[in-house]
């Protein structure tokens, strides 16, 4: 199912998630309100690939079923260059996580933007 907002479709999301320092683990921030902050962000098509995304979406083959999780080899360095460029255009609310137990301690920063990938980039996102 495509993800919405504001109308819009977009055929892939992604999530970074970040825990409290104060809790040591991410296992431990999650029995805490402030444990966990989320950065997310939509994938709009685009006619060109985007070089920054090449090792992450390079890496999603292999997640084989619904809510897998994977080490991307080649991630930049930066926060920054993953990130939309319009970085000040976002809404926070407090909410949940989105894999069971769903426990409400996250802080969801969305950002407004998408970031472009190529067709053939956010192929390799679907699930066969």
């Amino acid at each position: 199912m495509p993800l919405l907002l504001f109308g819009f479709s977009y055929p892939m999301e992604l999530h970074m998630v970040f825990y409290n320092k104060d809790y040591d683990s991410s296992d431990r921030a999650q029995g805490y309100k402030d444990g966990l902050v989320v950065l997310a962000s939509f994938f709009e098509v685009s006619h060109k690939a985007n070089p920054t995304f090449q090792g992450i979406v390079a890496s999603l083959p292999n997640v084989t079923w619904p809510n897998d999780n994977f080490t991307a080899v080649h991630v930049p360095g930066n926060l920054n260059d993953i990130l939309p460029k319009k970085k000040n255009l976002y809404f926070t609310y407090k909410g949940s996580l989105t894999t069971p137990p769903c426990s409400e301690v996250v802080t969801w920063i969305d950002f407004k933007n998408p970031i472009l990938l190529s067709h053939e980039q956010v192929s390799y996102g679907r699930f066969r």
